[in-house]
């Protein structure tokens, strides 16, 4: 197995070969530095939390149960140093979140030093061959590909979830109405559902089992999948803990009006079928247009390539194209 330095050795000469200049030499070695940087943030990470302590993991779990000026004091007395450092950033309330919603068992301290070592790897990759403008290009696209991929992921999760919701009502009614309790319903529906309902129940309960309110449990678990319907069970669930009332009853309701939603919904999709295809058609016609006219007679659609004018107007043109499906697709969007 090749060593640490017979890598960077490597490394150097190919970064000697395809960038000669200087400046370009400095960019290649920076991208090296950052990489080190990386393997010696990775080290002290785990040293952290190797000696990190379960009561302190606890804490940070149901951290949202504390008032605000008490969460903020024990984050204080919890986060190390570099944690509370990234803590402090205006980004990194937003990752966790994203992070929370993806389901994805990392810290932002973590998150961020993977955006970080796939910049330098994006990096070094283009400059391994041979060009410079591709190693920054893919520096750039890199960050932002591991972001759309943890997006992906929380609306797949979402979607997923919400196909699953009538069946969670379901078990949750049969639950109650043989004498269960409300967390004990959860329960059952963390146990026999699949994921991502099983993953987001279980929370729930284990949640409340560290000490969390129920309401406070639920309005988070609202806040991760972002639905409205979910949302509506929450809401009913909050109302009758305050209020009173069969509780089975309402859930009945409440999942009859979501199945007739769904049913609406799912009328007016087939209606605006036609439109929703036209509006795929009228979009990808003129790119398709283009490729075959490109692959048939390509010097004559170079010159709609060329400096000046007719690239302003092929630009202008490939807006409109974006514009009018924007558009199309926000007619036929109808909320229900």
């Amino acid at each position: 197995m090749p060593s640490i330095s017979s890598v960077v050795a490597w490394l150097s000469s190919r970064l000697l070969a395809a960038a000669p200049a200087p400046q370009l030499l400095l960019l290649g070695m920076a991208a090296l530095v950052a990489l080190a940087v990386l393997c010696l943030f990775l080290a002290l990470r785990d040293f952290i939390a190797l000696h990190a302590q379960p009561a302190g993991r606890l804490h940070a779990y149901i951290d949202v149960s504390f008032p605000e000026e008490e969460q903020k004091e024990a984050a204080r007395r919890r986060r190390g140093g570099w944690q509370r450092a990234f803590m402090r950033l205006s980004l990194a309330g937003r990752l966790a979140r994203e992070l929370e919603h993806a389901d994805l068992a990392l810290s932002v301290l973590e998150y961020m030093l993977i955006l970080a070592g796939a910049t330098a790897l994006g990096f070094v990759v283009g400059v391994l061959r041979g060009s410079v403008p591709l190693g920054l290009v893919l520096a750039i696209c890199a960050p932002f590909a591991v972001r759309v991929w943890v997006s992906r992921r929380t609306r797949k999760r979402r979607q997923l979830f919400a196909r699953q919701l009538n069946d969670i009502i379901n078990l949750v009614v049969g639950a109650l109405r043989v004498g269960y309790g409300t967390l004990q319903a959860l329960s059952i529906v963390a146990q026999e559902m699949p994921p991502p309902a099983s993953q987001e129940m279980g929370r729930v309960v284990r949640e409340v089992q560290l000490g969390l309110p129920l309401a406070a449990a639920l309005t988070r678990s609202a806040e991760r999948m972002d639905n409205d319907d979910w949302s509506l069970i929450v809401t009913s669930v909050k109302i009758q803990a305050e209020v009173g009332g069969n509780l089975a009853e309402i859930l009945q309701n409440v999942g009859t009006t979501i199945r007739e939603r769904e049913r609406i919904l799912g009328e007016i999709r087939v209606l605006t079928t036609q439109q929703r295809l036209t509006g795929w058609l009228l979009s990808l016609l003129p790119v398709g247009l283009a490729v075959a006219l490109f692959i048939i007679n390509p010097e004559y659609m170079s010159g709609l390539f060329t400096p000046g004018l007719p690239l302003m107007l092929a630009m202008l043109g490939g807006l409109g194209i974006v514009a009018g499906a924007i558009v199309i697709r926000r007619i036929v969007s109808i909320e229900v």
